[in-house]
């Protein structure tokens, strides 16, 4: 399985929680490709995967994350 996570730099709440993510998606997945892209040096990226909201002042709570699997 592949994970996205989109976080804004920075932000202290999005790295605490990113780490919470990360542990747990790698005890569901050991095999697991982790990738973490920075909205704001990509924010060209975050609105073509549609995180214009965030980038924009949106809700910033919580690090987007996108899933793929590999099928």
């Amino acid at each position: 399985m592949k994970v996205e996570v989109l976080h804004a730099t920075g932000c202290a709440k999005c790295l605490r929680e990113l780490e919470g993510l990360r542990a747990a998606a790698l005890r569901a997945e050991p095999a697991l490709e982790w990738k973490e892209t920075d909205i704001l040096s990509n924010i060209d990226y975050a609105v073509e995967l549609g995180g214009a909201q965030a980038a924009s002042g949106g809700d910033r709570r919580r690090p987007g994350v996108r899933f793929a699997s590999h099928a």
